[in-house]
């Protein structure tokens, strides 16, 4: 794990180094970093700061592709190329809850945070229990992960606070209070504030919880933070559509219950995108058991850019369910039409409908 950790720490500041190379613009923003003028929340290594400020910049650039790609669709990821960030140097990934983006090693899954569970009273629930890369889940308190507040069961424990763990992890959105924790044998955990969404990091290894929370920051992705409505299908008319990507996009509702928030992001390759396709193509369609004016629950936008260009947007509606196809018609969600997309933590964020055949993915029903 220390080799790994250290693998991380090089990555971000490569990413540092290679802002001298970068267009002016990012040599700009990482010079204001490293020297305290730019807009910052608080004070970290240089390292970190580097990488929230490629981040950064990224995004914008991702933007304005968006802007000169003139390609118009319905709310959720603009039509821009798959890459939303630089590529990994060191082994790292971005993750994303609501707006706010970190980077953590590209090993660790995926699990779950502190939250309310209706108790009244904050819990971990399915500590233990981490997703991996493959969607298959693990019962492994030794496995680093990424956490959100999400129940992955209905085995909560309340003594979370001051638990030492057996393994680093990053809690998004955790109901945690800010300020540092000393967990003993050398663990602490740390948790800051980046807007509204509280980012705790519990690690033996000062430099990599320095590291990772130093490079968390308000960020757009390929994903809109927030939707107005559930996303909604469609697409460009292109003859020959063949896809080269897919941009997988989780939504929850939030507290109010009026509007929904983005609670996982993920970009995939040709290989997925086109098996989709195919299974969507093929998957028997509900017909007078389609669910039209659905709301609430939770949904995920499924982005598929192709060749020679425009989109295709698949919508699933966990709670029908449903997958919508670009043309509005709905099919059935089963093994086929889910597994090309049900990656990772994915399986970490939506929980599944029991008439899904899809067995060891998404969160099982809770009791």
């Amino acid at each position: 794990m220390h080799d790994l950790e250290q693998v991380f720490r090089d990555g971000l500041a490569e990413l540092g180094g290679e802002a001298d190379t970068a267009p002016p613009v990012v040599r700009r923003v990482v010079e204001q970093a490293r020297s305290g003028a730019g807009r910052r929340r608080r004070s970290a290594l240089a390292i970190g700061a580097a990488a929230a400020a490629v981040v950064l910049v990224a995004g914008l650039g991702a933007v304005l592709l968006g802007q000169r790609s003139g390609v118009e669709g319905p709310a959720g990821p603009s039509p821009t190329p798959p890459a939303v960030a630089p590529s990994a140097p060191g082994g790292y990934r971005l993750e994303f809850w609501h707006g706010v983006a970190v980077y953590v090693p590209a090993t660790w899954g995926w699990g779950s945070a502190p939250t309310d569970p209706g108790t009244g009273a904050t819990a971990l629930c399915g500590a233990g229990q981490v997703v991996q890369a493959d969607g298959s889940r693990r019962e492994q308190r030794t496995l680093p992960y990424v956490g959100r507040p999400i129940a992955l069961s209905n085995a909560c424990d309340g003594s979370w606070a001051h638990e030492r763990p057996q393994a680093p992890y990053v809690w998004l959105g955790g109901d945690v209070p800010v300020g540092t924790v000393d967990l003993g044998g050398g663990w602490v955990r740390k948790t800051i504030a980046v807007g509204d969404v509280r980012v705790s990091v519990a690690s033996a290894d000062d430099a990599l919880r320095q590291a990772i929370l130093s490079s968390a920051h308000e960020v757009t992705g390929a994903c809109s933070p927030r939707l107005g409505n559930p996303p909604v299908a469609g697409g460009t008319k292109v003859a020959d559509f063949v896809p080269v990507s897919m941009t997988v996009c989780a939504y929850g509702p939030t507290g109010t219950g009026l509007d929904y928030d983005l609670l996982y992001e993920q970009e995939l390759s040709m290989g997925p995108a086109k098996y989709l396709v195919a299974a969507v193509d093929s998957a028997r369609p509900l017909g007078s058991s389609s669910c039209y004016g659905a709301s609430g629950g939770e949904w995920a936008l499924l982005r598929l850019r192709g060749n020679p260009g425009g989109f295709r947007d698949y919508v699933v509606d966990m709670s029908c369910p449903s997958i919508t196809d670009q043309n509005g018609a709905q099919h059935v969600l089963d093994s086929e039409t889910a597994r090309p997309w049900a990656v990772g933590g994915i399986n970490a964020v939506l929980h599944v409908n029991q008439l899904v055949d899809v067995p060891d993915r998404f969160i099982p029903p809770l009791p």
